[in-house]
Formats: structure tokens, sequence, C-alpha cells
């Protein structure tokens, strides 16, 4: 069962747990399933909230163990990192076939996790995937759109997709109102060398690893993997080798779709989400991917947990400001050190 709760509406960005009960939904668990959230950071207002700063902020480094607290913001990002680079990973791999960014990916995440929280069960999470994919699959037939009219500018497109990310979003507003929503799978914690850990935070590292390696083996160690390699690297030499180009980049809008919606799940059931959730994911995808220049979904992936324990060592020994400006800055230095490559190489 689940229930919405008051979000503020000036805020977007994804509430981090508390590292005592890293990987946690921000509740008091008490028992399992779906509890109100209070506001958008997760956390019951105390008498220290700040009213400019409704993220959740975790405990000050000065409280307990140093190093204990360390690690459990480093294992706190890690787990909201999972989420970033599950966003990132099927974006990279759009853009390294396609060789454009799909910026609605974040709503796709939204969506399925909305779907998710309205059927519930298993039954629930499938559909949440299922529509995901096929909200990708438009996404596609928008790429298709533009290709029948001559060359994609990569430019056109990202525009195109962003505008289908606010659809999205005023959809989830519409239908929903502006409360988000979380749930909570699990009632306890393990306790591992001094630090609470929520079994969905194991679920969560262990999806991504296998999300990862799955994609890893299909890509290089199947036909359909050197397949889809040599339509990415030549349109025109698969196209006269007899490949059907335009199903294999569907079939990776497939994936996209499908982890784009298990990525919504984990959300769901880690953090929470709101309608205002879709803008900030897709932000986030694009800062993990371009950590490492856009290189390809595995390192998309990693540059997701690298941001998320930036992002939580921010929130713990900075402020939460300079935690929400985390993706901006590094787009911006991204764009940058690529601008300076780009004239050396010249």
């Amino acid at each position: 069962m689940e229930r919405r709760s008051a979000m503020p509406s000036s805020r977007c960005a994804i509430s981090m747990p508390t590292p005592r009960a890293w990987g946690a939904s921000p509740m008091t668990t008490t028992t399992a399933g779906t509890r109100p959230v209070s506001s958008w950071s997760g956390a019951a207002p105390t008498a220290r909230s700040r009213p400019s700063d409704d993220r959740a902020r975790p405990p000050s480094p000065e409280a307990g163990i140093p190093v204990i607290t360390f690690l459990e913001f480093i294992l706190t990002g890690a787990i909201a990192g999972t989420v970033y680079g599950l966003t990132a990973l099927p974006m990279s791999l759009v853009h390294s076939t396609t060789h454009a960014v799909d910026s609605a990916v974040g709503g796709y995440v939204v969506v399925a996790g909305f779907i998710a929280a309205t059927i519930g069960g298993i039954v629930g999470s499938i559909a949440a995937i299922i529509a995901a994919t096929g909200l990708s699959l438009l996404s596609y037939g928008l790429y298709i759109l533009l290709r029948r009219r001559g060359p994609v500018n990569p430019i056109t497109y990202v525009l195109l997709t962003f505008g289908l990310l606010t659809v999205l979003e005023s959809f989830i507003l519409w239908w929903r109102g502006p409360d988000g929503i979380v749930r909570s799978l699990f009632s306890g914690e393990i306790q591992v060398a001094g630090m609470s850990v929520s079994p969905q935070a194991l679920v969560n590292l262990l999806v991504g690893a296998a999300v990862v390696g799955s994609l890893l083996f299909v890509i290089y160690r199947t036909p359909a993997g050197l397949w889809l390699r040599a339509s990415a690297s030549n349109v025109k030499g698969a196209n006269l080798a007899g490949l059907a180009v335009d199903r294999l980049w569907a079939s990776v809008f497939i994936v996209q779709g499908a982890v784009a919606g298990l990525a919504g799940v984990l959300l769901l059931n880690t953090a929470g989400m709101s309608y205002q959730s879709a803008a900030h994911l897709t932000l986030m995808a694009i800062a993990a991917a371009m950590i490492f220049g856009f290189r390809g979904p595995t390192t998309a992936f990693c540059g997701g947990l690298v941001l998320g324990v930036v992002e939580s060592v921010a929130i713990g020994y900075v402020s939460g400001a300079i935690a929400t400006a985390l993706p901006f800055i590094i787009i911006l230095a991204a764009l940058m050190i690529g601008s300076r490559n780009v004239a050396v190489r010249a």
C-alpha cells in the first residue's frame, strides 16, 4: 500500500537517505509497506530544519566515529549513484549508437515509478518497465521522423526529447498531483561493521551490477552485439552488409526503456520521487555520462556512482546547496574541458 505526501514545489532534487540507515527509505521503518513522506527530503521536520533547504542532511561529520561516518556517506552515495548510473547507462548506450542524447530518460524513470506505486506488487513493477519501454520507443519514433527528413542534428533531437520530458512531467502532475511518493519493501536493517544497512541497498547494488554485466556480455560476446557495434560505427556499411539498422537501433531504445523502468522501481523503493524528479534525473544522467566523456554505458554507470558519492559527501561536509548545483558544475566543467581538447586536436 502506498501513500502520497506533500512535497515542496521549489525543489526537484532527489533526497538522500541518512547514512545511519543508508539505502533505506527516508521513513521511520516499523512495518513493511509504503509510508508517508513529510517533506521532499524524506525526513520529518524538526526544530533544526531550515526552510531554505528541504534536502535531508546526514548527521554531521563530528557525530560518531569519523571513519565510520565517512564510510556511511560513501555508501549512502553509492546507493543513490546506482539509480543515477542506471539512468545514465541507457542514455549513453543510445548516444553510442545513434550519436544523439535522449533527454526524456528521466521522465521514463519517474513514470515507471508512479505506475509501480499505483498498481503495486510484481505486476506493478512489470507494468512500469513495459510503460517505460513504450515511452522510449515513442522517442525512437520521433528520431525516425527526423531521420526521414535528412541527417539528424543532435541538438534538434535533444530539444525534441526535452519537450517530451516536459509533457511527461505535466502528465504526472495532472495524474497524481504535486505530492511525492515513496515505498519501502523492508522493515529492518542489517548491521555491517557498525553501520546500519538496508536490504534495499544491497538490492540496488546487485541489480546495478547484474544490468551492467548482462549488457557487457551482450555487446561484446554475442552476434547481436557485434552487429550493433558495426551499425554504430558505420551506418552505410552496415546497411550494405544487409544488417537491419533500424531494428538494431529500435532494440537499443527498448533496452533504454527497460533499464529506465527498472531504475524507476528502485528509486521508488529507495528515496521516492515527485513529478519534478524527471528533469533532475535527466540532468544527473547527463552529468554522470559526461564525467568520463560519454565513452560508453559502462563508464556512464561508473560516473553515476561517482556522482552519487560526491553528492552525499557534499551534503554531509559542505551544504545541500552545493549538492544541488553539482550536476550543473560537472556539465559546465566537462563542456569547457571538452572544448579545450577539441581545440588541441585541431
